[in-house]
């Protein structure tokens, strides 16, 4: 079994493309919710592309689009999922129609986790109701009192504290829950989503070997958990982790990814997000060295206009740059919070010929932190983990 994840985990995969579970955002309230609106808002421009694996998100912690014993559904006019939880009546959910799309389509699918998604920290109704019970039920868990704004880790006040048991057991829950209900081909643990995990990094103070060893068991716990699943069903399952493109900056923030990978825990690791720390080549090789593969995540935040992120029709050009660049080191490209899935990049970022030199003039602008962050927000003096290229 476990030449035969090594196998799978080293499968070509051109594309990782992740989608965020907002797909019936454009749907008129007098339309009804069905699986074939569900498929039209974003995975029907995917025919004829270079995506080879999905990653689906169905939500925040504990407040999902899919079914479950174990968390809540998200349901509420005010935010863009609000229709999702309809498809419910009709014996479906989001996951599972993803599922049939891709697997009706030969393409893997991976349900991803958001192992610290902050939307809920906002004042505005709309992040307050994507805040669930569990938390509300909880706020010892969380790092801060209601609405405190703490120095570091851009103030999210509603960011769980990994420091806590009830945390990490109730993250064990809801992955045990979907791998035993949904024939994914394994989890993506987003833990860009968001880079803060324990209290010290809130106020600016170090976070110990004691923190990351708590972060480890509970990673153990996870590969062990797919690894049962993929035993009964007999055939490989992976755990993909998403997360800041440089290993001493991840175990900066608690995550330490090269015992990961060295423990057989991590099958592959896809770096980048709000903030891209290294040239590629630095990271990418670093864990290939330590014999996974690598994806290089391309971010909307960080590449286009934050504020048009689709209709900036000049920042596919900036894209295909960065994906010329990432394709001299990594595996494969990971697109995040790209979705109009008619777009050119997602027929041209995975196949480098197609994407021309990655010039000089780009290299500088393809490394800058991004418009809506920077590694220093995240962490206090974040911005020494950055590396210029040469």
């Amino acid at each position: 079994m476990q030449s035969s994840r090594r196998q799978f985990a080293w499968k070509r995969r051109r594309l990782i493309w992740n989608n965020d579970g907002n797909d019936l955002v454009g749907l008129g309230d007098s339309e009804p919710a069905t699986p074939e609106a569900f498929y039209a808002g974003r995975f029907a421009g995917l025919e004829g592309s270079q995506v080879d694996a999905v990653c689906y998100c169905t939500g925040v912690f504990n407040h999902y689009t899919h079914r479950s014993d174990v968390s809540e559904v998200l349901r509420s006019d005010l935010v863009p999922s609000r229709r999702l939880h309809e498809l419910h009546v009709l014996g479906t959910d989001s996951l599972e129609l993803a599922i049939r799309h891709s697997r009706q389509n030969g393409r893997e699918i991976f349900w991803s986790m958001r192992m610290n998604d902050t939307h809920d920290s906002g004042r505005s109704p709309k992040e307050q109701a994507l805040m669930s019970r569990w938390k509300r039920e909880h706020p010892e868990c969380l790092i801060a009192p209601d609405g405190t704004e703490p120095p570091y880790a851009a103030g999210r006040w509603s960011a769980l504290d990994y420091g806590h048991h009830a945390v990490r057991e109730q993250v064990l829950r809801i992955i045990d829950d979907v791998l035993s209900r949904y024939d994914v081909d394994g989890i993506e643990l987003d833990f860009f989503r968001h880079p803060h995990y324990f209290r010290p990094q809130f106020y600016g103070e170090p976070v110990e070997d004691s923190h990351r060893l708590l972060m480890n068991g509970l990673v153990a716990e996870i590969s062990r958990a797919v690894n049962e699943t993929a035993a009964r069903r007999g055939r490989s399952l992976l755990v993909l982790v998403r997360v800041p493109d440089s290993v001493a900056y991840c175990r900066a923030i608690g995550l330490d990814v090269e015992c990961w990978i060295r423990s057989g825990w991590a099958d592959a690791v896809i770096g980048g997000g709000y903030f891209h720390l290294q040239p590629w080549k630095s990271f990418c090789g670093k864990i290939r060295q330590l014999g996974v593969p690598v994806y290089a995540c391309l971010d909307a935040s960080r590449l286009v206009s934050a504020h048009e992120p689709e209709a900036n029709q000049c920042g596919d050009s900036l894209w295909a740059c960065e994906a010329a660049l990432a394709w001299q080191a990594a595996d494969g490209i990971h697109l995040f919070n790209r979705f109009q899935t008619n777009r050119a990049i997602f027929r041209t970022l995975g196949q480098p010929g197609l994407l021309g030199s990655a010039d000089a003039a780009h290299r500088e602008t393809a490394l800058a932190p991004g418009t809506w962050s920077t590694p220093g927000r995240w962490l206090k003096d974040g911005d020494q983990f950055m590396e210029l290229p040469e």
